[in-house]
Parts: structure tokens; sequence; C-alpha cells
């Protein structure tokens, strides 16, 4: 690895993979592909990496209550246009090859709003998470004890089979 970094002349580092906030949104996203994949293969299920481009798209495509839009238009700014809508075409697939001048200036103004319309569904998506915040807090029931009250305290029997330290000891 050494002789491959000094070759094409990198620093490689060591980092650890584990990262708290990020590892909750992949196992959202794990779990929502999983959803998916389940509907789309019901007779054999070793069909799944074969349905998972299908499922990738049905995800990306979805708009999401958070933004108010679809991934694929926060990348690109712009709606996707399907294949069969290439093949068969409709109306805004015709007018774009017919007219390829006012196409051009069209997809350059849509370029320039990517920004603004990245700005609004972060707008929305910390309206959104306060939204959130707010219900949760609502079920939360705040408690406070002071130092003269007796307090309950569960202790389960734990079986330690070598000794835990720091985090992991046992109360």
């Amino acid at each position: 690895m050494t002789k491959l970094c000094e070759k094409y002349r990198f620093q490689h580092s060591f980092f650890a993979s584990y990262n708290p906030s990020s590892n909750g949104q992949v196992k959202a996203l794990n779990k929502i592909l999983c959803n998916i994949l389940k509907e789309m293969v019901s007779g054999n299920k070793r069909d799944g990496h074969e349905c998972l481009p299908e499922a990738l798209w049905a995800y990306r495509m979805t708009i999401r209550n958070s933004t108010g839009c679809t991934l694929y238009n926060l990348v690109f700014g712009s709606k996707a246009i399907l294949q069969i809508k290439v093949q068969l075409p409709s109306l805004r697939i015709a007018l774009q090859l017919t007219n390829s001048d006012e196409n051009a200036n069209v997809r350059l103004a849509e370029l320039e709003a990517v920004d603004e319309k990245k700005l609004a569904a972060q707008q929305r998506l910390k309206i959104y998470q306060a939204q959130v915040a707010r219900a949760f807090d609502i079920k939360v029931k705040f408690i406070s004890f002071s130092i003269v009250d007796l307090v309950f305290i569960v202790r389960r029997p734990f079986v330690i089979t070598r000794k835990m330290h720091g985090k992991f000891e046992p109360k």
C-alpha cells in the first residue's frame, strides 16, 4: 500500500467508519430500500439484485416530505425524463427536440435556479425538523429530582463473562 501511495503521490490516511449521525441515516435508507425490494420481488427472492436499480430509481424519484422535492431534482435541477417518454415523445420532449436553442436557454435558467431550489429545500427541511422535534417534545415528561427525593432503582441480574470497563461497565 505504501508503494502504491508513493507511486501515485497521495497520502493514505486511516479513519474510523463509525459516524453516529450518518449511520442512522444509512439504517433508515437500508430499511426503506428493503421494503421497496420486498414489494418488487414477490416470486423469487434471488432476483433482488436485478431489481436494485429500479428500487433506487423509485427512491430517488419520490417526493420527500421534508424538502418538498425529489432527490433527482435537488441534484440536477430539473425533473427526470423517463426513458419511455424519450421513445414515445411527449410534448415536453418534442419541444426540446425542435427548439434546441430555446431548450439550451431554458436548461441554463434551470441550472441557475438550482441554488435557489436547494436553499428553499434546506429551509423546508429546517421547518420540518422543528415540527418533528416539537411533536417529540410533547411526549416527553420532564421530571426533576431533588437531593432528598427517594427514587426506585431496578437492578437486573447481569452475567459477566469478562470485566467490562468504561461505558460498558454495569451500573
